[in-house]
């Protein structure tokens, strides 16, 4: 044998390994200094190779992770998010639901303000109900203008009546002729809301200072130095009047045919406040209506649509 051959043979034996590098050996358990090597040590006195096997195993080699990637939590934060955002998305392009009633209570959508309460703050809505009605009947033309020959044509009940039961009665102005409770009788102020069976009207103090109770003292009789009627409170101004069992009356003044050459009848009316009344103004057509609350118990929207039918009533 040769010393090659020799020298070969005794040569240690060590593992074959393909590429580059050496088996990593696990360590042993006097090698080792770590404090959770130590604990299992003390869990494992009989076999400390069971304690290092498990530290190498569990805590040595174990793959540090820098990032969750469980497929199943992602996709259920996947499906999480989804469904969040169907829902902002039908949240916010939903249709808005309408108040309810106690939500209007809380926000006192219907309370009226008493420094609103003043029948000077309503005029204008009963002059824009003037010529809302008027056009309605027929007297006036979208523009404004008066219908020719239109002026001069009766108003019947069978034509009038039933565009008058359908109207919008916000601004309007109402006086109580006829009343089951005496207390109403000769209330007259603009109607500022109207729902299902009253009325709540704004009277005018100056008139409100007219109507006196029976056996009161009279100025034009008693003189200027006797006692006025103090019936006339300040809560007295805003009064709700029951439809029911109550009749009330309707004045709407009919336009001049002729208001003049460069008049509308708009710059006449605002001439005539301001001038005061003509004799053209003093002899113009009046149209009176006298409306039965008895009939007219339903809601303002469904009055607009509703098709009146004759019904028997008590004649007040």
């Amino acid at each position: 044998m040769s010393a090659y051959t020799k020298a070969m043979s005794s040569r240690p034996s060590t593992p074959q390994v393909s590429g580059s590098g050496t088996p990593r050996t696990p360590p042993t358990s006097t090698q080792i200094s770590h404090p959770a090597h130590k604990l299992l040590i003390r869990a494992h006195p009989s076999s400390p190779e069971t304690a290092t096997k498990i530290f190498t195993d569990k805590i040595l080699n174990k793959p540090l992770l820098l990032s969750a990637s469980t497929e199943h939590a992602d996709e259920r934060a996947l499906r999480r998010h989804i469904r969040d955002r169907k829902k902002a998305y039908a949240r916010n392009h939903a249709r808005p639901k309408p108040l309810s009633a106690r939500e209007k209570r809380e926000l006192k959508l219907y309370e009226l303000r008493p420094e609103n309460c003043r029948y000077e703050v309503y005029v204008g809505l009963n002059q824009l109900w003037t010529r809302y009605i008027l056009e309605v009947l027929g007297y006036l033309d979208r523009d404004g203008t008066v219908v020719k020959g239109r002026v001069g044509i009766a108003a019947v009940a069978n034509g009038a009546g039933s565009l008058m039961a359908s109207a919008d009665y916000h601004g309007m102005v109402v006086e109580v002729v006829r009343s089951k409770d005496v207390g109403r009788v000769g209330v007259k102020g603009i109607v500022v809301r109207e729902t299902r069976s009253t009325f709540t009207v704004v009277m005018d103090e100056r008139e409100d200072r007219q109507r006196q109770k029976p056996g009161a003292p009279n100025e034009a009789a008693d003189g200027p130095n006797m006692r006025k009627d103090k019936d006339v409170r300040p809560r007295d101004k805003v009064r709700m009047i029951l439809k029911k069992g109550s009749v009330f009356r309707v004045v709407i003044e009919l336009p001049s045919e002729q208001p003049g050459p460069t008049q509308t009848p708009d710059t006449a009316e605002k001439s005539a406040e301001l001038t005061g009344p003509t004799e053209n103004a003093k002899s113009r057509r009046q149209l009176v209506f006298e409306l039965h609350g008895d009939q007219l118990e339903v809601r303002p929207i469904e009055r607009a649509v509703k098709k009146f039918k004759w019904k028997p009533m008590d004649y007040l």
